[in-house]
């Protein structure tokens, strides 16, 4: 079985892609046009398989002190690790002029750009709405600093299409 990271194992057939050689920043968000909720910035490890996008969470950033002043930047440490499987991938691009985008340049070197990828949960919920009811799967992304962010939107698109074929 292979592993990478820490320690993980891949699941029966999965097979490592690519891997970013450095550390990203990584914006998790959930909310809907009119209101987002950022509910979680670390830095992490990312890596692509042929069935997951997977992320090591090595240190967690608190959304209140990712000020570009702030002394007190650094939030709890941990090692945990988030994935998530490629078939509820919804979207992957590369954010432009965002505020986010705008402190990477500040913070990184300029090297590495933001990649965004959106996803669905892949529990569903019942929404009452105009016309009754309906299921729906709550909507998430998160945007991340990447080396050559080019390789990667193409590669995870390539992985997605040939995960949603199966």
């Amino acid at each position: 079985m292979e592993r990478i990271g820490i320690i993980k194992e891949l699941l029966d057939g999965e097979r490592l892609d690519i891997e970013n050689p450095s550390t990203s920043v990584i914006k998790f968000e959930k909310g809907s046009f009119l209101k987002k909720y950022n509910y979680d910035t670390c830095i992490g490890k990312v890596y692509l398989t042929n069935k997951r996008l997977i992320i090591l969470k090595l240190v967690i950033l608190e959304a209140k002190n990712m000020k570009i002043d702030s002394h007190d930047q650094f939030g709890s440490t941990m090692g945990m690790w988030f994935d998530v499987p490629l078939k509820y991938i919804s979207s992957v691009s590369t954010p432009k002029g965002s505020i986010f985008r705008k402190l990477f340049k500040r913070l990184l070197s300029q090297q590495q750009e933001g990649l965004q990828i959106e996803y669905l949960s892949p529990l569903e919920t019942e929404k009452k709405g105009l016309f009754g009811k309906k299921v729906v799967r709550d909507s998430f992304k998160f945007v991340f600093s990447i080396d050559n962010a080019d390789l990667w939107n193409m590669k995870i698109q390539t992985n997605v299409s040939e995960n949603k074929m199966e």
